[in-house]
């Protein structure tokens, strides 16, 4: 069973809104999700990039937004505008299918609602530019991955795609509505330079994952990382070699088999250091953890948080935003 980990509760700041928490579906998301998983969408060229311009179909008062969102987030597509009119023509041939609410919506939603409230104590993201009313959990349980989801905006609502069996990558989802915002503010306050060499701490694995070009998504990918998969849980991050060897130790033929077959990242990362069984993986556990699982960055911010969180109960700071931007500036 996976853990739920307990959040401290703080007081919130005055003024910092808490949004209503709703399941509903949405009709275009839900078209553009179906036809990425009947494995029609060679030519659509990003998965999210085709889903987040989908929120503008039959949604004129969206569409300028959505143009920059694609513009800022995915220049690799082109022309935004082009390419809106490339799925809206796919869109307009898809026959739309809606979800008829049931009981689990509601339920779901109780399950939610304190979550966010939680989120949004700890943190506690100014309403200066904090300005989602809305959270949207899609029921989309039948396109997304139990341990997978996505999130998006549209106005002041933030859309989450995640499975209702992992609460905890809601959570995940969810942060990205203000984490996003504070890297950029932290970005202004000492720049992209720093930014660039922080995340050069990062996992190899982190960084084949979002590309060692993007060093703002990593940086924010490792801040909600680190609290919900360690600080929330009350988890320390097994950074030392030893335990990760004594990890592999561990697990036997068939288990490195599976993950052969589960996950096809770790076996190109096998063949970049041409480990070719489980022996030599076995015999070459520090290498291959000092490539892709080393993560300093993860220490350095999971030390940052158990800080915070004794400043937060001395009152000596009210908001997270303050608390990294002072830490980061000062070291």
């Amino acid at each position: 069973m996976k853990r739920e980990g307990k959040q401290p509760i703080y007081e919130k700041r005055e003024g910092t809104p808490v949004p209503e928490v709703i399941v509903e579906d949405i009709p275009e998301l839900r078209m553009a999700m179906g036809y990425i998983s009947n494995g029609d969408a060679k030519e659509i060229i990003d998965q999210e990039a085709f889903e987040i311009a989908s929120l503008a179909f039959h949604r004129s008062d969206a569409r300028n937004e959505i143009v920059e969102q694609l513009r800022r987030n995915k220049p690799h597509v082109g022309d935004p505008e082009q390419y809106i009119e490339k799925v809206f023509s796919i869109l307009e041939n898809i026959s739309q299918v809606s979800v008829a609410p049931d009981s689990s919506w509601e339920k779901r939603a109780e399950i939610l609602r304190p979550r966010v409230e939680a989120l949004l104590s700890y943190f506690n993201p100014s309403s200066d530019w904090y300005h989602i009313r809305k959270v949207v959990a899609l029921p989309v349980d039948d396109f997304v991955n139990v341990q997978g989801g996505r999130s998006f905006q549209r106005g002041s609502d933030w859309i989450v795609a995640s499975h209702s069996q992992n609460p905890d990558n809601f959570d995940h989802e969810f942060l990205h509505s203000f984490m996003n915002q504070i890297v950029d503010h932290l970005a202004s306050a000492i720049g992209q330079e720093k930014i660039t060499q922080l995340v050069t701490m990062a996992s190899g694995k982190l960084k084949e994952d979002y590309g060692e070009e993007c060093p703002h998504s990593i940086f924010t990918e490792e801040l909600i990382r680190t609290y919900n998969d360690y600080v929330k849980q009350k988890r320390n991050p097994q950074n030392v070699p030893q335990q990760f060897m004594e990890k592999i130790d561990t697990i036997t033929q068939k288990q490195f088999q599976d993950a052969l077959n589960d996950d096809e990242r770790f076996v190109q990362n096998l063949k970049k250091l041409n480990i070719n069984n489980f022996n030599e993986f076995k015999e070459r556990a520090k290498e291959y953890f000092d490539k892709y699982e080393k993560d300093e960055l993860r220490d350095i911010l999971f030390d940052l948080y158990k800080n915070y969180e004794e400043t937060r109960k001395r009152g000596d700071i009210e908001d997270f935003e303050s608390f990294l931007i002072q830490n980061i500036v000062n070291n």
